[in-house]
């Protein structure tokens, strides 16, 4: 059922500069570089620090390693030791979970030889379920789509691999706690 949004010509309006953002953030999805990335910054940054620079970094945000997060990339790979010894009972070996802004396309999101897990920056509640997601992957030993077993383990285990509250996603520290909250209330009955 298609729902009609538009009831009037400032609608339509509004409807088409949607779409065409929305493009714009596609053309920049599918081909990212600094043509397709600056103009989604706006003009107020390019009239603040002035086109060259803002160019400039957007190459350095895009290609020059600057878009390692390593506050999450800290904090998702504690978490990635705290599921392994809740859901994996600590037989996964140690890896470093690196959270970036940019996807890398050829650079795999799992390399079991580096012993890191590559995260896309986003909803951290999403980036929990992406990791957990990983770590089932590596727990059977299948870096492809087909380790479908090894998450229903995890769902009946009662691991977070998708948590909404009140229909919105939850924070990685709300995450955190509505999952001890549920072993809490696990291990007492």
């Amino acid at each position: 059922m298609k729902m009609n949004f538009v009831k009037d010509r400032k609608d339509a309006e509004l409807m088409k500069e949607i779409q065409g953002r929305m493009i714009e953030i596609n053309d920049y999805v599918q081909n990212p570089d600094r043509d397709t990335f600056v103009p989604l910054l706006g003009d107020e940054l390019r009239e603040r620090y002035g086109n060259e620079r803002v160019l400039a970094m957007a190459d350095g945000a895009l290609w020059g390693e600057n878009d390692i997060i390593e506050e999450a990339s800290e904090k998702f790979t504690k978490l990635f030791g705290t599921f392994n010894k809740r859901y994996f009972d600590g037989k996964l070996p140690a890896y470093k979970v690196i959270v970036r802004l940019v996807h890398r396309y050829g650079v795999p999101t799992i390399w079991p030889a580096g012993r890191s897990i590559t995260l896309l920056a986003g909803l951290e509640a999403f980036m929990v379920t992406e990791l957990l997601d990983k770590m089932a992957k590596i727990a059977a030993n299948d870096f492809s789509d087909s380790s479908a077993a090894e998450i229903d383990r995890l769902c009946k285990l009662g691991a977070p691999i998708q948590v909404f509250r009140g229909g919105e996603w939850l924070s990685a520290e709300e995450f955190i706690a509505a999952i001890s909250e549920l072993l809490a209330a696990t291990s007492e009955s």
